[in-house]
């Protein structure tokens, strides 16, 4: 399991049980049908049983065998919008009036966030959000923006939210290589 070191050189060890009290204090959904286990590589989630899937099922709402693992309300979810970090109004909202889902990222996204986490973790046990900032990884190196751009670790991105956003970032001049620079 990693040490204190890293990110939170003061702080103890990541805890699940204290991820587990902050998600359901923050009435997030998280199925029996899966657990947060804890290991000597780390953190992992993995089913609780067998679950039967016939087939393969379009990823819809109206889908019968769709089961939902988890379950996140707009206010546990860490962004813009729901930090206690007062932000001017151009950083929650980028493009006044403009459709969310199509502005939601910008340039200033990326760093928008990074200071955004910076200040939770400043926060620390007082912060709302400590319970999950706490049991994010704690070595840099297993975050996503240090990958190689195209190196064999991306493989576990591809067909995400992620992977779609750092695909339009490296067209635009702003993938991981340009983003570490900041």
């Amino acid at each position: 399991m990693t040490s204190s070191a890293g990110l939170f050189p003061s702080q103890p060890r990541p805890s699940v049980s204290l991820l587990l009290s902050w998600l359901e204090q923050n009435r997030v959904y998280l199925s029996d049908a899966v657990e947060i286990y804890e290991s000597e590589n780390g953190w992992g989630v993995r089913a609780t049983r067998d679950i039967d899937f016939d087939g393969f099922c379009e990823w819809t709402f109206s889908c019968p065998q769709l089961i939902i693992v988890l379950g996140v309300p707009k206010t546990a979810v860490l962004s813009a919008r729901t930090t206690s970090l007062d932000l001017p109004r151009e950083l929650i909202d980028p493009i006044p009036g403009g459709d969310w889902a199509k502005t939601a990222t910008t340039n200033l996204t990326v760093p928008t966030l990074a200071l955004i986490l910076l200040h939770e973790i400043r926060l620390g046990a007082a912060g709302k959000y400590w319970g999950y900032v706490q049991s994010l990884p704690r070595e840099v190196g297993g975050l996503p923006i240090f990958w190689e751009e195209d190196g064999e670790a991306r493989k576990w991105l591809r067909g995400t939210l992620a992977d779609r956003e750092l695909l339009k970032r490296k067209e635009t001049g702003m993938g991981l290589v340009r983003l570490r620079v900041l």
